[in-house]
């Protein structure tokens, strides 16, 4: 999995008056010896890239934490949850400078291995397809709804293809966001959430699951404090590589400065329930690593029955 660090650097190279001040991170249970060895590569790329362009200081990057656990119940098992967290100041060629961050979290499943390597292929599919679509030397304005749509569904297509070609059925959950300055784009398939905290409004969730349960609740067949008992709350209906089309949900949501971001696993909000990751937004240090920490801590607290990931946004 850490040919995902080499691949978008290299895409961002070839076209690198794009994007200053970048930092990336992969969360995964495998390979992170090469990972840290691709990120070294990368720091040392924009090191010397930053003697020719002056970085942007006047836009800060947000600050963010995010953590992986496997879990209790899963703790001897591969772990199937993969996260992505790249941040720049992005150079288009239409508009001013702006911050340009893209968080991702992916849910696998299959069995075995497969379900690891559903989520890992699926991140770094859409991850190549996003900043290949930001680096296109194209003067108009860059979609940015549209791009997360197309990478999601271009990383269905290549599960889909080796489902086939294999013989297999993994797949995948994955909820993508980019923020573009005050301006969050989200495109998921799956039930992987995200959230907004926001005082004094208190929290909203952002996506909504593609699940047997949440239809059972939207129809009125049982109240949404039943989601989290009953038998079939595992039961998706739509995620990465099951058919060779998949229809992407997107949303659009304004931000303001003091907001809180939250994406994450199942493994995180069917252990802690909304109120609870209200509580603990509500109640934020200085360091949104230390919140993602809390977070993983109370799910492990109710049980940590399926592997946690969770990426942490401070606006």
């Amino acid at each position: 999995m850490a040919i995902i660090q080499k691949r978008v650097w290299s895409l961002i190279h070839k076209r690198n008056f794009r994007f200053t001040n970048l930092q990336m991170e992969l969360l995964c249970d495998t390979d992170t010896e090469q990972v840290a060895a691709r990120l070294k590569r990368v720091w040392a790329y924009v090191h010397d890239f930053a003697q020719t362009v002056k970085a942007n200081k006047a836009l800060p990057l947000y600050q963010v934490g995010s953590r992986l656990n496997r879990g209790i119940a899963c703790k001897d098992r591969p772990n199937e949850d993969c996260l992505f967290v790249a941040q720049c100041v992005f150079h288009p060629c239409s508009a001013p400078a702006s911050r340009l961050s893209l968080f991702v979290v992916a849910d696998g499943m299959g069995g075995h291995e497969y379900g690891q390597e559903a989520s890992q292929c699926a991140v770094q599919a859409l991850v190549e397809y996003v900043f290949a679509s930001l680096c296109a030397d194209d003067t108009a304005p860059v979609a940015f709804s549209a791009v997360l749509q197309a990478g999601i569904q271009h990383a269905n297509e290549a599960l889909y293809q080796h489902n086939q070609h294999f013989g297999c059925t993994m797949g995948t959950t994955i909820t993508a966001m980019l923020v573009n300055d005050l301006t969050a784009y989200i495109a998921y398939a799956g039930d992987s959430r995200a959230y907004l905290y926001r005082t004094p409004s208190g929290l909203l969730q952002l996506t909504h699951d593609h699940s047997l349960v949440a239809a059972l609740v939207e129809v009125g067949s049982i109240r949404p404090e039943e989601v989290y008992q009953h038998p079939g709350r595992n039961q998706i209906y739509r995620y990465l590589g099951r058919r060779r089309s998949l229809d992407v949900d997107t949303g659009v949501v304004s931000l303001v400065a003091g907001d809180t971001l939250l994406l994450c696993s199942d493994g995180l909000w069917e252990m802690v329930h909304d109120p609870q990751i209200e509580d603990i937004l509500a109640h934020p240090t200085k360091d949104p690593a230390e919140v993602a920490d809390t977070l993983v801590q109370a799910a492990l607290a109710g049980g940590g029955e399926d592997n946690i990931g969770v990426i942490v946004v401070q606006v």
